[in-house]
């Protein structure tokens, strides 16, 4: 077969010259002849690489998938001189499962049978650097990894917008996908920091002072204390750090109660 040796000892030797008229005597009893027929390898990623296309083509969907097969080395040895080519033949997908079976075949080689499966797999976007808590992350942060589906955690965060210009909650390293617990908007407001209360409505426009009472970021809705009425309300952290406030946060007391001033 191609790429095998075949070793013929001095009985041998003697036996094939007698055979074939001719005269021929051994220089020592330890003479040999070792005979390997001239081959060429495709390598078992090339082979992987040819049955991974056949399978994702089978499967009928947009995507990319990555195979595993059950303990099988797939590289192939063949005559020299002929074309490396591969074929995937006989080959059948259970799209639900991605369990597939096929033959593999190149010339001057025997079939390959193998078994294995499909999975799916998706681009992730994990950080390039080791972040801290407080640290704005930027699409220059971002890294995409390529990981299985089946092994991507629901809180696994693959969108990398949703990773733009927000801050870890703790130490992040490299590498590692994000998870939606380990990053949170920047903070705004600081809990004790001065702030502007803004009840806008369609006559008016009423401002105030307060005091945060919890830390806040754009969006979060916080309480704060007015300085003047020591009144506890709650608002929504605008990007400017202003506290707006509806007049929802005074049941029964409309908007005297901001104790503000008017504009």
């Amino acid at each position: 077969a191609a790429g095998e040796q075949v070793v013929f000892d001095v009985y041998r030797l003697a036996s094939i010259a007698r055979a074939h008229g001719l005269v021929w005597q051994a220089r020592s009893w330890s003479e040999k002849v070792t005979i390997e027929r001239a081959s060429q390898v495709i390598a078992s990623a090339q082979v992987l690489a040819s049955l991974r296309a056949a399978v994702e083509h089978d499967m009928g969907a947009e995507g990319r998938f990555d195979i595993d097969i059950q303990g099988r080395d797939l590289t192939l040895t063949l005559p020299a001189g002929v074309a490396p080519a591969v074929r995937i033949e006989s080959l059948n997908v259970q799209r639900e499962s991605g369990q597939f079976s096929a033959i593999i075949t190149a010339p001057g080689t025997t079939k390959l049978n193998v078994a294995g499966r499909a999975y799916r797999i998706i681009e992730v976007p994990t950080l390039n650097r080791r972040a801290s808590a407080g640290d704005i992350l930027t699409r220059e942060d971002i890294n995409w990894v390529t990981l299985r589906a089946d092994r991507v955690n629901r809180n696994v965060i693959t969108d990398a917008d949703r990773i733009i210009g927000m801050t870890p909650t703790r130490t992040l390293v490299a590498g590692k996908a994000v998870l939606t617990g380990e990053i949170r908007a920047p903070r705004i407001i600081t809990k004790g920091a001065l702030v502007i209360m803004q009840l806008t409505t369609p006559h008016m426009v009423l401002s105030s002072k307060g005091r945060a009472m919890e830390h806040g970021a754009k969006g979060d809705v916080i309480k704060v204390m007015n300085i003047q009425s020591k009144t506890i309300v709650e608002g929504e952290v605008a990007p400017s750090g202003t506290i707006v406030v509806s007049i929802a946060s005074f049941p029964g007391m409309g908007t005297a109660q901001l104790s503000g001033t008017a504009k």
